[in-house]
């Protein structure tokens, strides 16, 4: 077909520039090239140029991957194109820039993978390391003070609706993540800035370095952090529990904040509700006859997000065993189908959402005993 064809044509043509470095008006022909292709064939040629040991190759990689940060990614899949420089064993000082910038520009998940392996193998020397810290911290400053200058314009929920605003945490939550990894005697005074910073999700990736290397953080801080429900949720991830404060390891902290987790899922809705309050708690009899906990709660969106419209919502989280709590194991029943409350008794919503979860392979929990 014409396509194979051109792929082969492309192949052959990046295997002979693979020991020459593409500069100038030839570097502008082979995106202009590449930027035809299907997404995986331009992914497939710049991993041939990632997988070469020699200078010329990286140096062209560099700039084609420079170029594609002006013209909307036009080498996706980025995570094959990125994860072929995982095997390198000679010259990752040429494309240390490239990684950096996808910790900065983008998610930057499979370039974080990448530096992570490289720095635990020995590849990245301390100047090397100190210029990556150095990056790092004043990006995760800069974009706090951002954050900062947002929330003291705007409520946090409608924050949240903006796709832009969560990029943001997501990007700082990373950054600040990688500091404590890489180097947190330097990074320390960022961190601790973070701690407190007004964004509970913020403070949370400020204080998880801090107590997972054993540093003192104030329970007072702590809390605060832990006081939206997602934020609640990654500290109850990240930390061990008899680090937090007694006010966020209750179960009806855990389950709340397990609920909310589950509905900011990029597999679910992408964001937390702007509120969410208990409804009651449902007990169950298990195969073992044990006694399991259901907690039930209603939670909805504010305008302009389209879920406003259906106003108060019913999830649960659980099951949770009583003779385990507080835990954060449970059984697999955390779930919302996102009907609104009103349309039906609360007993039937969660007959329903059982309903769903059995379908799909989760045990049913038997007989409810009692709501409390």
């Amino acid at each position: 077909s014409d396509d194979q064809e051109d792929r082969e044509r492309s192949l052959a043509e990046l295997r002979s520039l693979t020991d020459h470095r593409l500069t100038g008006t030839e570097l502008t022909n082979i995106v202009e090239s590449i930027a035809a292709l299907p997404p995986d064939h331009r992914a497939e040629l710049m991993v041939i140029l990632a997988r070469q040991e020699t200078a010329e190759a990286l140096e062209s990689f560099a700039a084609l991957i420079h170029a594609e940060t002006e013209r909307d990614d036009i080498f996706f899949p980025r995570w094959k194109t990125i994860g072929a420089l995982g095997g390198l064993t000679a010259n990752h000082g040429l494309v240390i820039d490239v990684l950096l910038d996808g910790i900065i520009h983008s998610e930057g998940i499979s370039e974080s993978a990448v530096l992570d392996r490289w720095i635990k193998q020995g590849f990245v020397d301390d100047v090397g390391l100190r210029a990556i810290v150095t990056r790092l911290a004043i990006e995760a400053t800069t974009g706090s003070e951002i954050a900062r200058q947002r929330l003291a314009n705007s409520a946090r929920h409608e924050l949240l609706d903006d796709y832009d605003y969560r990029d943001l945490l997501g990007q700082i939550g990373l950054w600040l993540d990688l500091l404590g990894t890489y180097d947190l005697e330097s990074a320390e005074p960022v961190l601790v800035a973070a701690s407190t910073h007004p964004d509970p999700y913020i403070a949370c990736w400020g204080i998880i370095p801090l107590l997972r290397a054993g540093r003192d953080v104030a329970a007072t801080d702590i809390e605060r952090a832990g006081s939206s429900p997602d934020s609640r949720a990654i500290l109850l991830n990240e930390i061990r529990h008899d680090r937090l404060p007694a006010a966020l390891r209750s179960q009806p902290a855990i389950a709340e904040a397990e609920l909310v987790g589950w509905l900011t899922s990029p597999m679910e809705l992408g964001r937390p509700p702007s509120d969410i309050e208990p409804v009651t708690v449902v007990s169950f009899s298990d195969s073992d006859g044990q006694r399991t906990d259901l907690h039930v709660f209603r939670f909805r969106y504010a305008p302009p997000d389209p879920l406003s419209e259906r106003s108060w919502m019913i999830g649960v989280a659980g099951m949770y065993r009583w003779a385990d709590q507080p835990t954060v194991g449970h059984s697999g029943h955390t779930f919302s189908t996102l009907t609104p409350e009103a349309s039906k008794p609360i007993d039937e919503h969660i007959e329903s959402i059982v309903g769903v979860l059995e379908r799909w392979g989760n045990p049913h929990p038997g007989q409810a005993a009692t709501s409390h």
